[in-house]
């Protein structure tokens, strides 16, 4: 590394400083969002996320995900207008590699002012069904080529009765369901209603009217419940879920969670056949492996598809809150006999810029810097979007791009691509 610490810090600052204008570019007078000048502080040693908080405040109303073009977005400028600065198309091509995503349904406002701070990159969204038995919409914001992409195989079934072949003998023929349109957590009375249920079957012998179908029908999709004995209805299990996902079987097992812990993580989970397909490029780029930067590694969905991909991990440093989902990556990581090197860092406030730069001296720095955004259930009412539809929390964001900033502008005579 050529740099010093002192020119680090600062090149953060000002990179900071323009993100800030860019974050700003575009948003109607009246309703620019101001940043705290203070937040400089963040790209120094000293910096402490609870002493000195940062509230961003929305500078609009919430729009819906986008539920159609996908994959459509033009490069060069946001589908609302927003124009994209010349000198911020230029930071596609720098290196390391990033690679942002987000399975939470928030608004697209917030994806707007995400990618304004991420060098105005447009985002990418795409249907976890084009992959796999569940239907949900992903969102990701990277600089990797998007040309010679390429599947993971074997591929995660494509329908819920291929994940579960034992359900195909007693699925009915109104009961269209092909995919899960959501992960359902929720365990109270589930068996109740699936008692009540299995009880109208019965005593109506299996002919039932098209209100009693669209009945079952609604409940099934709503809790997840699945066929699995005549008349017999049953809610799905981690198991057949982390299949759908693609991760291996028992994967949150290891945590020592519960049946609705589990699904709660694997909602908030990567789908790792979705993840992997935009990842492929980096087999052309890094065919003898690659050092990750994992932010927010949750239980290791980007990890996974990368290793799915037949990739090597020479290094993977994670940073990630919940001892849980470092327990079940680090399960993963010994169970799969990995042959790299693996650091576990809880907490993101402590990767400084003297701490990053230690890193990527041993480790010779990072190739690719992944983030998921993660879901944060109960967070301060100024640091969300009021009406957006999921808990986007924009203070653990700017973390991210804290970091983001200070590799960046470390590394660049490093830089291989």
């Amino acid at each position: 590394m050529n740099h010093s610490h002192g020119e680090t810090e600062a090149s953060s600052s000002k990179a900071f400083r323009r993100a800030e204008e860019m974050h700003t570019s575009g948003i109607p007078k009246g309703k620019k969002l101001k940043l705290d000048d203070d937040y400089s502080h963040a790209f120094l040693g000293t910096y402490n996320p609870e002493t000195n908080p940062f509230e961003p405040k929305s500078t609009g109303v919430p729009m819906s995900f986008p539920s159609k073009e996908l994959h459509k977005v033009a490069k060069g400028s946001l589908d609302d207008g927003v124009k994209i600065p010349q000198t911020t198309r230029q930071m596609e091509a720098r290196c390391p590699y990033i690679f942002y995503g987000n399975v939470l349904d928030v608004s697209h406002e917030t994806w707007k002012r995400i990618s304004q701070f991420l060098y105005a990159i447009a985002p990418e969204y795409v249907n976890t069904q084009s992959f796999s038995a569940l239907s949900r919409k992903e969102g990701y914001i990277h600089n990797l080529p998007k040309n010679n992409r390429s599947n993971i195989f074997p591929r995660s079934p494509a329908t819920v009765v291929d994940a579960m072949p034992h359900t195909k003998e007693w699925w009915p023929s109104w009961d269209t369901r092909k995919q899960l349109s959501s992960i359902n957590p929720e365990s109270q009375g589930i068996y109740q209603v699936c008692e009540k249920l299995g009880k109208m079957l019965i005593e109506e012998r299996g002919v039932i009217s098209v209100g009693q179908q669209t009945e079952i029908l609604n409940q099934c999709k709503r809790l997840n419940l699945m066929w699995v004995g005549h008349y017999k209805l049953t809610a799905i299990e981690p198991e057949q879920v982390e299949r759908i996902l693609g991760y291996p079987v028992c994967h949150t097992q290891s945590g020592g969670l519960d049946r609705e812990e589990r699904l709660k993580l694997l909602n908030h989970s990567f789908q790792i056949d979705t993840v992997g397909y935009h990842l492929s490029p980096l087999k052309s780029l890094f065919p003898v492996g690659l050092s990750i930067l994992s932010l927010h590694s949750g239980i290791g969905g980007a990890e996974i598809a990368i290793h799915n991909l037949g990739l090597r991990l020479k290094s993977v440093v994670s940073v990630e809150l919940s001892e849980t989902n470092q327990r079940i990556l680090r399960t993963w990581w010994e169970n799969t006999k990995q042959g790299g090197k693996l650091v576990q860092i809880k907490d993101i406030s402590k990767l400084t810029s003297v701490k990053l730069q230690s890193l990527m001296d041993e480790l010779g720095g990072f190739d690719l810097i992944i983030c998921q955004g993660p879901y944060t259930p109960s967070t301060s009412k100024a640091a969300l979007d009021p009406e957006n539809p999921a808990a986007f929390d924009f203070r653990v964001f700017f973390e991210f791009f804290r970091v983001l900033e200070i590799v960046r502008n470390t590394m660049p005579s490093k830089c291989q691509c």
